[in-house]
């Protein structure tokens, strides 16, 4: 956590990094039928045939006939899972104490925080979350008052 205060003014910031480890994410879906009706992937340009064997499935005359999990399961899924995210950012003000001497008020503090904002990098090339496999956890932003007496 790193933090700053100035002035009344204060701003922190939580981060997390998480290094050196793999996942397994995105595998390459293979079809089964005719794919002529409806949209493919793009990896499928880069699809096994005999003249160019690739790790791709094939697709079209060269597609699977039986459900199997090699593709789920094959080094294509195999991705870097390092990633480097906010936890959260607060941004804060402490009014000075003479604005309400003599009121009863000790203290009296603004704050405004935002948690889980988008992670700022990732190493995986399928730009997937690693630590949510892609399901982004929503942020949530809140405003606080404090008053102290």
């Amino acid at each position: 956590m790193w933090r700053y205060r100035w002035n009344g003014f204060s701003f922190s910031i939580l981060m997390a990094y998480y290094g050196g480890h793999m996942m397994r994410a995105l595998a390459h879906n293979e079809t089964f039928s005719s794919t002529w009706s409806t949209a493919i992937a793009s990896y499928f340009l880069n699809a096994w045939t005999p003249e160019h064997p690739t790790d791709i499935p094939g697709i079209g005359r060269y597609a699977s006939t039986a459900t199997g999990s090699e593709t789920t399961y094959s080094n294509n899924a195999i991705h870097h899972a390092d990633f480097l995210k906010i936890r959260n950012i607060v941004l804060g003000y402490d009014f000075p104490q003479e604005w309400f001497r003599g009121t009863g008020i000790n203290r009296l503090s603004l704050r405004f925080q935002i948690d889980n904002p988008k992670y700022l990098w990732v190493a995986n090339d399928v730009h997937v979350d690693p630590e949510t496999l892609g399901l982004r956890n929503p942020s949530s932003y809140i405003f606080g008052l404090n008053i102290s007496f």
